[in-house]
């Protein structure tokens, strides 16, 4: 009895410690992201993202799909929505995929990537009008509309 729950909150944690949705992410067991505590204040401070910011973007997995998002609203995978880190919730920004030279326009609503080197989450709708489901990851500008 015991050991089955063991089994399933170490299943729960490595679920939680795959963040959001790439095909290519390594799973450590064991280690609790801190997507429970309050975000520190420098993640949750707003700052306008300078013109151009460049860097890696992901999309949500559907594990999310359902659940709140940090300005309350219920996330859905099927809305041109994002996540930044410092960006104020309701922003419009254009994202380009620096590989195809797609963008699509998405509007903040939550808070993250809570994963070091990327930028952006976005949903699965934003991340396939870019073209990048398959792969996971890849190298977009945001500019804030």
């Amino acid at each position: 009895m015991l050991r089955a729950y063991w089994l399933r909150r170490s299943v729960f944690i490595a679920l939680l410690s795959l963040g959001c949705a790439t095909t290519r992410q390594q799973v450590r067991i064991g280690v609790v992201p801190s997507l429970l505590k309050p975000a520190p204040a420098a993640l949750v401070a707003t700052t306008p993202a300078p013109m151009g910011l460049i860097g890696t973007a992901s999309y949500y997995h559907s594990f999310f799909e359902g659940r709140t998002t940090a300005n309350g609203q219920k996330f859905s995978n099927e809305l041109m929505t994002a996540a930044s880190r410092t960006l104020d919730f309701g922003t419009r920004v254009r994202v380009t995929n620096l590989v195809n030279s797609k963008s699509v326009v998405v509007t903040i609503n939550d808070r993250g990537p809570y994963v070091t080197g990327r930028i952006i989450d976005l949903s699965r709708r934003a991340a396939s009008r870019l073209g990048f489901v398959e792969e996971g990851l890849t190298r977009v500008r945001i500019d804030p509309l």
